[in-house]
């Protein structure tokens, strides 16, 4: 798992429906903490809140729109953390910017 790669969220494996199927990988590559990741939850757009501005971007993956939930990130441990489906390297900018303007670094 390695930054912005965009995880299956285990909780969501038996329900279609689930409003956070993905996990988006947020911690850095250079610091190998092998218990758990810092994570973003990938909310469908079409049951999360309105985003909030420079704070959760609107992403796509496998062609449906998701909110970076920013403001929810977590450390997750490995083991609650399904395989690695997709990458947002495309929306780096964005989800940088996001943490950035979160945690008062902008």
């Amino acid at each position: 798992m390695r930054f912005l790669d965009v995880c299956r969220n285990p909780e969501a494996a038996s329900r279609r429906d689930h409003p956070v199927p993905y996990l988006l990988i947020v911690q850095g590559d250079y610091v190998e903490v092998s218990r758990s990741k810092l994570v973003v939850p990938l909310v469908r757009r079409t049951t999360a809140p309105k985003p909030i501005r420079d704070v959760m971007p609107v992403v796509t993956v496998a062609d449906e729109a998701f909110v970076a939930m920013t403001p929810d990130m977590a450390a997750v441990s490995v083991t609650n953390i399904g395989p690695v489906v997709a990458s947002l390297v495309s929306a780096h900018a964005d989800i940088r910017r996001a943490i950035d303007v979160l945690t008062g670094d902008f």
